[in-house]
């Protein structure tokens, strides 16, 4: 039963020490397959150890051998180079000495022995393995909150993770004053009881932990495809629109196209007064409209001539050199949201300067070797990190994703994406590659 005891208050030491280094490392292997990798070997060594100790297997070999498992674990366990793989070994070590350094004092002060009278019953011994392991998931919980504080899984569940610290500690509270009240009473079935229920316990601690965690990524996944599915259909619906319009402008240029017709019709006439009329009346309706025709797609024209319109009554200055655009092996659909998210992000951009500041967005495209590259070019408020650089909207409804769709643009094709950013400039460039045929 002792050996027992030992075994499963150490499984739940192992656990709460797991927990505490998935804070630290990232894991390549499942909670329990660590715990398994970790705890099977511990436990063979620990039971050969105790069955073999007649023979004349030394303590130090022995704790040599019963840490072995632990560093074993961290090394095949965790991502993360050597060195930081034996600073958290480090780490660890120094954790279960905490614990013995709280966990025996506390175990002998409750049954009224002296600090330096170390041979206790095996109950006690347990008992005071109890009081650290409520003590290290206390701890584990607030390192945890301390070193994510800024992570936005431990900003939103703060207030639940705290509320999860409170039940190892009520439990602490309590084992302490009971061992306190019946200290004489004590016996190894009613510190088994205990055992297990702890075990219980920490264990669903635990398991809602990574519940919660697990909830609150597959929450905030669902939030971001919602996001990005809203981005897209907006995306898709302005092109459809922008494409009408691009046809209705078609249409007026035809009818143009027929006035001017009829204008030459008129001065050949010689009725100049009522060509002259007409032509007036031609001009008027030129003076409204601007170049529809930026490249030789229709989809770009769509999507670059209203976001140009946009551009300048912000007060930007647009430069769009468009080459090799037509015959495209690309999907109209993506050439559209690729194009369209460059553009918002640059207007974007350019919105945060001041008023008296030089703003502008160039953007150029050509057929280099067997890539289709587009270069977006615009004026910035400040230098960005481009490392960190996923998008320059703000996320809100329907937005903020344009980076990520992007990117997704250029896997999708075998591309490059290359972000700069200096002298209050901020470029993009997106390399696609072309079919082999191409």
């Amino acid at each position: 039963m002792a050996h027992a005891m030992y075994i499963i208050n150490n499984m739940v030491q192992i656990a709460v020490i797991i927990f505490f280094v998935n804070n630290l490392l990232k894991p390549k292997l499942k909670f329990i397959i660590i715990e398994l990798l970790i705890i099977i070997p511990f436990a063979a060594i620990y039971l050969f150890g105790a069955i073999k100790l007649e023979l004349g297997l030394s303590n130090v070999l022995f704790n040599i051998m019963r840490n072995l498992p632990m560093i074993v674990g961290v090394l095949i366990a965790y991502e993360g180079g050597i060195l930081k793989k034996i600073k958290t070994y480090v780490a660890i070590y120094l954790f279960l000495l905490l614990g013995s350094l709280i966990g025996t004092p506390i175990m002998l002060m409750l049954f009224q022995k002296k600090i330096d009278e170390m041979q206790v019953a095996n109950f006690q011994q347990n008992m005071g393995m109890m009081v650290w392991s409520d003590t290290a998931l206390i701890i584990a919980l607030l390192v945890s909150l301390f070193l994510n504080r800024k992570d936005d899984f431990y900003k939103k569940n703060r207030r639940t993770i705290t509320s999860l610290i409170c039940f190892p500690l009520i439990h602490l509270v309590f084992m302490c004053a009971y061992m306190s009240y019946v200290r004489e009473r004590l016996d190894v079935q009613t510190v088994f009881i205990h055992l297990v229920y702890q075990s219980i316990m920490i264990s669903l601690i635990i398991i809602q932990f990574y519940a919660l965690k697990r909830s609150h990524e597959l929450l905030k996944a669902e939030e971001m495809m919602e996001q990005i599915q809203s981005e897209i259909q907006h995306t898709y619906q302005y092109c459809m629109l922008a494409d009408e319009k691009f046809h209705e402008i078609s249409k007026l240029r035809h009818d143009i196209n027929n006035q001017v017709q009829a204008i030459k019709h008129l001065i050949f006439a010689e009725q100049n007064e009522e060509a002259e009329n007409l032509l007036d009346q031609l001009h008027n309706k030129l003076e409204n409209l601007q170049n529809g025709h930026l490249c030789n797609n229709p989809v770009l024209n769509a999507v670059l001539m209203p976001k140009s319109y946009e551009a300048n009554n912000e007060g930007i200055e647009t430069e769009i050199i468009l080459n090799d655009c037509d015959n495209l092996p690309f999907e109209q659909y993506d050439l559209c949201s690729l194009f369209s998210n460059l553009f918002d992000n640059a207007i974007e951009a350019c919105k945060k300067m001041g008023d008296n500041e030089h703003k502008f967005i160039e953007i150029k495209s050509k057929n280099s070797g067997c890539y289709f590259i587009v270069k977006i070019e615009n004026s910035c408020e400040e230098i960005v990190d481009t490392k960190k650089t996923f998008s320059l909207t703000k996320r809100k409804k329907g937005h903020g994703y344009g980076m990520q769709i992007i990117k997704s643009i250029v896997s999708k094709y075998n591309g490059d994406l290359n972000i700069e950013s200096e002298n209050g400039k901020f470029s993009v460039t997106v390399a696609l590659k072309l079919k082999e045929n191409e």
